[in-house]
Order: C-alpha cells, then sequence, then structure tokens
C-alpha cells in the first residue's frame, strides 16, 4: 500500500534530482505520509462491522427502501452534471481531473443509491468504488497545485488504480472471512489529512484557498452526520444523519468543483508558470 500514495513524491521529484536537498515543507509531507502507513499497518486487520448496515432511518416510502437515505444522493448527479458541463472552463492540465472528479460524483449518486436500496456488504462495494474516483481525482489536483508540475497530472491514473484496488483488497478480504478495511482508510482519510498540511505549508499554490477549507468542512460534518446518524433521526430532526451526510458530502462536492474551475480561469498563471515563478525554498 506504500504505493497508494506515491503520486505524493511525483511533483517532488524535479526539485530533489535538482537540488539534491528537501526543504522543510517536502520533508513534513512525506515523513507525513510515511508515518501514517506505517502506523496503519501496525494495526490488526479491520473487518467490516455488520452493524455499519443498519441505519436509523429504513421508511419505505413509494415503494422504495430506505427512501430517504437513497433519494438523497440525487445532489450529487446535478454536482456532477454540472462539472462535466463546466470542465471545458478549465486550463488543459487540470481537465481530465474535473471530468474525472465529476463523473464520480454521477456514480456516487449511482453506487449509494444502489446500496442503500439494499445495504450489504456486496452493494457497498460498488458504493466505496465510485467514491474512491472522486477522493483521488481531488486528491490529484491538490498535487498539481502543490507541486507547481505539468507532470503531476499523471499521478491521476496510479491514484485511481490505487483507489480501486484498496476497495477490492477489502471486498475479497471480507469474502474470504478475513476482511480488511485498513488498505481503503488510507484511502478515504490520508489525501483529506494531506490536504489539509498543503494548504497549511503552501497556501499560495491555491487560488481559492478559502473555498477548498469549505471542501475540508464540508467533508468534516459530512463524517460527523454519519457517526450521529440514529441519535439526530431520534432526537432532532425528521431526516436521519446519515440522510444528512449525503447532503454535507454533495455540499463538499459542488465546493470541490468550484475550486478547480478557480484554478483555472484565463487570469490563472499555468503549471509551467508556477514553476518558474517559484522561489526557492531555504
Amino acid at each position: 500500500m506504500v504505493s497508494c500514495f506515491g503520486g505524493v513524491l511525483v511533483g517532488l521529484k524535479e526539485k530533489i534530482n535538482s537540488r539534491f536537498v528537501l526543504s522543510w515543507r517536502e520533508f513534513t509531507v512525506i515523513a507525513l505520509s510515511v508515518g501514517v502507513i506505517m502506523l496503519t499497518w501496525s494495526l490488526p486487520p479491520i473487518a467490516q462491522d455488520p452493524a455499519y448496515h443498519d441505519f436509523a432511518d429504513s421508511r419505505r416510502v413509494a415503494g422504495i427502501t430506505n427512501f430517504w437515505n437513497v433519494i438523497s444522493n440525487l445532489p450529487f448527479l446535478a454536482v456532477g452534471v454540472w462539472g462535466l458541463l463546466s470542465s471545458r472552463r478549465c486550463r488543459p492540465d487540470l481537465v481530465p481531473i474535473v471530468i474525472v472528479f465529476s463523473l464520480g460524483a454521477v456514480l456516487i449518486c449511482l453506487g449509494s443509491s444502489w446500496y442503500h436500496l439494499a445495504p450489504i456488504n456486496e452493494t457497498l462495494t460498488w458504493d466505496r468504488l465510485t467514491m474512491t474516483v472522486s477522493f483521488m481525482a481531488f486528491f490529484a489536483y491538490t498535487l498539481v497545485m502543490v507541486t507547481g508540475s505539468a507532470r503531476t497530472r499523471y499521478a491521476l491514473s496510479p491514484l485511481l488504480i490505487a483507489g480501486v484496488a484498496s476497495v477490492i483488497y477489502w471486498d475479497i478480504s471480507e469474502a474470504a472471512g478475513q476482511g480488511d478495511l485498513r488498505p481503503y482508510a488510507l484511502v478515504q482519510f490520508m489525501p483529506g489529512l494531506l490536504i489539509i498540511f498543503f494548504l497549511l505549508l503552501y497556501p499560495q499554490k491555491f487560488p481559492a484557498r478559502r473555498t477548498l477549507w469549505l471542501v475540508i468542512a464540508a467533508y468534516t460534518v459530512a463524517k460527523l452526520l454519519e457517526w450521529q446518524d440514529r441519535f439526530i433521526y431520534d432526537s432532532l430532526l425528521p431526516l436521519s444523519g446519515h440522510t444528512l451526510k449525503h447532503i454535507a458530502a454533495a455540499v463538499g462536492a459542488y465546493y470541490g468543483v468550484r475550486v478547480m474551475l478557480a484554478s483555472s480561469g484565463d487570469n490563472q498563471p499555468s503549471s509551467q508558470s508556477y514553476r518558474d515563478s517559484s522561489v526557492p525554498e531555504t
């Protein structure tokens, strides 16, 4: 799984070759990546908790089981279609990333809806496969922005492969009775952690950094809502925490597209310009 996040090093390679020394920022990113991977693999295998499929709101409406958990995925479809239509506004090196991210949002709508119609491990596999598409695409975007290297865009393919492989590995391990979510946990949470560090270490690299913080905030809120699924449904609202999680995550996806479009305007420098205008760090 170390190769899962090898893309972190792609954009730094040119600097290492030219200077033979890492800046403290580069060292921090690499040390954090290696540390998280080692910590994760020091844990015992993590099997899927069967209670995960027991959602608070299982109401059947209009003949649809878990109606609100299914229908709340529609915002992903809207965001994905908008992103695909808007991708032509991107600068060339970001177009594939925006397309993949937006296509991932469309697939999340389909995969998550399919899962919530019959929440079991087999359908959860499709839900998670679609999510990794958008996770890895957005992580690839941040790599392009941080490194200022056009070569970093090639990290998209290996990151997608790593994300899909993590889900397939979990699915096979569950079928063998030895479920292991560790690779998928890395794919889901490590990019978010690194993006936060990118924002703190390289704020000047992100033209829309305030909006990027909104992406992180929306994703954090989504995870909290998921965690408090039953409490919210029983105590506060007619909708469950899991239903609201879908809406919050779709809001995050919306801001994700906005972030990438804001980095793609005619007044934004190209990847080559980022590299040429950067000031060597001491």
